[in-house]
């Protein structure tokens, strides 16, 4: 009896220490909200007050300070412009509480606050626009006739496993539903992709690996012709200049190549290694691939010439499930990837130039098996996975590179998945884009 009682004032004893850190969990949760409410009820009492024109000021406040008050909420801090509701220089707030016109945020590179130097997306900003899109209307605006809608606007297309899924993302992160067809819900589902002549072409896949398709309007629709190898995950294709498409490395030969006219699919130059989740991309003018997740590709780096692929000297590591892109000069970027090894998922930006390998910066975040967009001067990082440090917890984020004439200024992490997307189909869009629920 008395080993019973024990038990049971074990068992009691427990579940009040648990009802305990209930308790404590909801009064943190409670405090939570009572703080973003009272954030929320300040940002839009001050939106009001700078919209007429107003601020609250102290009784005790001299004059020279209200002169100075009044300054800051009709011009903006960087540029001393005067805000305007017609143009560029709309009076918009941070989340911080601090104001500055839509330009000069819109234009920071390295989005933090330029008083307090809080971090911030241009999504969670609030401008005083009487747009018809709405406050964010020059995040997800499409076909607004409003000035301050751009219309050369980084606007990204990504599909990350099924059709379904489709979204349309901005630069900042800001997205909206994208509504396409397809004959299945995972026709795009781990096809490799690309643009020839401004139009999208997938490459086999899990629903099909010798399908070829292409974009029409807001329809996928295959094509007759069909791939001479297998394209799955790991499969690469890239945009030649001679406006053709190279798709290499299938599952039935991780050495094959094909290339596709737009039209018809034929053989050409199979690698001397199997390079399957190595990649493709320009250096010094030409398609070149690097490593890959067989152990015979393993660091080795080939070029394509006119008479076949010609070997390189080795990449230092052995990565792979890595993004290449070729540059203006000429260089070779190598972007994230994975050890396996190691088990490590990378944050290293490689450069190959002049036949030697440097690392110029490092990813906000580790990934591999992700896809690659560049639009202008930036690259976009979608899909993968990374390791957050954490035994068998990983991150799946969406980050941007910044440029300026080749050279890595900034990256920025944008967004994240909610899991693992293996290569999803990336492709630019513009603002009049049909394929989007604008509701």
């Amino acid at each position: 009896i008395n080993k019973d009682e024990n038990t049971l004032k074990s068992a009691i004893k427990n579940l009040n220490s648990e009802m305990s850190d209930i308790d404590r969990k909801m009064e943190e949760l409670t405090l939570q909200r009572v703080l973003a409410a009272s954030k929320k009820d300040k940002a839009e009492k001050k939106i009001i007050s700078l919209r007429n024109g107003k601020k609250k000021k102290s009784k005790k406040s001299k004059a020279n300070n209200q002169n100075s008050e009044d300054s800051e909420s009709t011009s903006c801090k960087i540029c001393f412009e005067p805000f305007d509701k017609n143009d560029h220089h709309l009076c918009c707030i941070t989340k911080c509480f601090h104001t500055f016109c839509f330009s000069c945020l819109n234009s920071l590179k390295a989005k933090k606050c330029p008083s307090c130097r809080e971090p911030f997306r241009m999504a969670e900003v609030q401008c005083d626009a009487n747009c018809p899109c709405g406050d964010v209307c020059f995040e997800g605006c499409f076909g607004c006739p409003n000035p301050i809608c751009p219309k050369d606007a980084d606007l990204i297309m990504a599909i990350p496993e099924y059709i379904s899924e489709a979204y349309i993302m901005s630069r900042d992160g800001f997205s909206r539903e994208a509504i396409l067809s397809a004959p299945s819900d995972d026709y795009a589902k781990w096809s490799a992709f690309a643009v020839l002549s401004d139009q999208l072409f997938i490459f086999g896949g899990d629903s099909d690996r010798k399908k070829i398709a292409k974009l029409e309007e807001c329809s996928f629709v295959e094509l007759p012709a069909r791939l001479n190898l297998e394209g799955y995950v790991g499969t690469a294709a890239l945009t030649l200049a001679d406006n053709t498409v190279l798709v290499c490395f299938g599952t039935n030969s991780e050495k094959k190549c094909d290339l596709f006219d737009g039209v018809e699919s034929n053989p050409t130059f199979s690698t001397s290694f199997g390079h399957r989740h190595g990649s493709l991309g320009m250096y010094r003018g030409k398609p070149t691939t690097v490593s890959s997740s067989s152990t015979d590709g393993y660091s080795k780096i080939e070029t394509l010439g006119d008479s076949g692929w010609l070997r390189l000297n080795d990449h230092p590591a052995n990565i792979h499930a890595h993004k290449l892109i070729g540059m203006d000069s000429g260089s070779l970027m190598m972007i994230g990837g994975y050890v396996r090894q190691t088990d490590d998922y990378v944050t290293d930006i490689w450069v190959l130039e002049n036949d030697s390998w440097a690392v110029i910066g490092n990813l906000q975040k580790s990934v591999a098996y992700a896809s690659i967009l560049p639009i202008n001067s930036s690259i976009y990082v979608f899909g993968g996975r990374g390791d957050t440090g954490v035994a068998w917890e990983y991150q799946y984020p969406i980050q941007r590179i910044d440029t300026v004439e080749g050279i890595l200024q900034n990256v920025e992490f944008i967004g994240d998945y909610e899991q693992h997307i293996y290569n999803p189909v990336l492709y630019q869009v513009q603002v009049d884009f049909e394929c989007v629920n604008k509701n």
